[in-house]
């Protein structure tokens, strides 16, 4: 039985090391140990970026950093750093949006020159861009994407995402221009003329592609007319029939010349084919569509144009054009200011000192013919210490007098008085 035993042990060992020189479980072991030509940063980049794809976004994340800190050298360190400020955009949230434009900050910072800078910075952009609210709440989101897109245009314009970073920035100018013209129509309505111009103004200067800018220029110009300024009525009418042809307030503006007495000028021909080109773009809107933009938090940019405006700049009003200050009440031509040579003197005050009147006393003439001071060594003489103390004598009695004249008169007085 033990030969037995020992015979089938011999055998069991024989058949194992044939099995593993012929090379089964082959495939494990090279699975186990990898070879020493694989590179070691490149496997945790592909791993990083694959469990990010994924939806495991702090696995991701932490494969990524590690290479980074491991492998400060590395040829993919910009890129792992591009991936996990992409994994807390993809994230999203608040929360994700603001840790992935500090991201973004940082990989601007670090890789000013690469390749991938211009893409890192329409993020950031877009970071601010999807947090951005309807035009009635609050803009500050709206405000640091136009900052954004505008800092995108001026470093890398001929980038690849140049064209879509100047339409988002229509569209964020669309947010922001709508927010004020609606705070210009609300002074309108309160009849605040001279705040509501001050708004539509601004709103035509500092948003040139603003797809409202008819209507502003309409309440611009009724703002003008109720303030009894048809001259302003007028070049603004006259701005609405130049460059708005598909305008609602173009027939309108026509009759406003006509009642002002004004030859209506002729449409622009570049304005009237831009005015076909955004109505081909414009996309159409469905019932649903304006219902569920009633309740999305994110304000509705498909009115945002998107070709420039055919409107010239609007022009900004300068120091000479603005009228000069009213003077005030009771001030007038007489009291205004004369400059004679380098004295600068009022009419009035040089009236009253070289034109005396008749009941102004003639100067009287010097009594004293030797203007010649005294000699500092000769003492004064005896009359003129007697003069001196004669007139120190008459003025302290004058003073005298006309304290006791402001002094309460004492009951004793009054009862003798009486």
């Amino acid at each position: 039985m033990l030969k037995r035993w020992a015979i089938g042990i011999g055998i069991s060992l024989m058949i194992g090391s044939l099995c593993g020189c012929l090379g089964f479980g082959h495939k494990k072991a090279a699975a186990v140990a990898p070879t020493t030509e694989t590179e070691p940063d490149k496997i945790l980049f592909e791993r990083g970026v694959a469990d990010i794809e994924k939806g495991r976004y702090d696995v991701g994340r932490l494969t990524l950093q590690t290479l980074i800190n491991t492998y400060p050298d590395s040829e993919y360190l910009s890129k792992a750093k591009l991936q996990i400020a992409d994994s807390f955009y993809k994230q999203g949230g608040t929360a994700g949006l603001v840790q992935a434009k500090a991201e973004y900050m940082d990989f601007r910072t670090f890789f000013p020159n690469d390749p991938d800078a211009a893409e890192a910075q329409m993020k950031a952009a877009m970071t601010n861009y999807r947090q951005m609210e309807k035009p009635d709440r609050d803009r500050t989101q709206a405000r640091a994407a136009e900052e954004e897109f505008k800092f995108m245009l001026a470093q890398y314009p001929k980038s690849q995402y140049a064209p879509e970073a100047q339409q988002k920035l229509r569209e964020v100018q669309e947010v922001l221009a709508e927010g004020n013209y609606e705070v210009g129509r609300q002074y309108f309505l309160r009849r605040s003329y001279r705040a509501a111009m001050d708004r539509f103004k601004e709103t035509l200067q500092k948003y040139p592609d603003y797809s409202g800018q008819d209507k502003a220029l309409w309440l611009l110009a009724q703002s003008y007319e109720r303030s009894n300024n048809d001259r302003g009525a007028a070049e603004t009418f006259a701005k609405i029939v130049q460059y708005f042809p598909d305008s609602d307030y173009f027939d309108k503006s026509k009759e406003g010349l006509a009642n002002l007495n004004v030859p209506i000028p002729a449409t622009d021909p570049k304005a009237v084919e831009v005015a076909k080109q955004e109505e081909a773009n414009r996309a159409r809107k469905g019932m649903m569509s304006h219902v569920w933009g009633m309740m999305k938090k994110n304000p509705d940019v498909t009115l945002a144009r998107t070709t420039p405006s055919p409107m010239p700049p609007f022009p900004t009003e300068t120091a000479s054009k603005q009228p000069p200050p009213s003077p005030e009440p009771g001030v007038g031509g007489a009291s205004a200011e004369i400059a004679v040579g380098q004295v600068s003197t009022s009419a009035t005050s040089s009236k009253a000192t070289t034109d005396p009147g008749p009941s102004a006393p003639a100067p009287s003439p010097s009594t004293n013919k030797d203007t010649s001071p005294p000699a500092a060594s000769s003492p004064p003489s005896d009359e003129s210490k007697t003069a001196v103390d004669e007139n120190k004598k008459s003025s302290s009695s004058e003073d005298s007098k006309s304290t006791s004249k402001k002094k309460k008169k004492s009951p004793i007085k009054k009862i003798l008085r009486f």
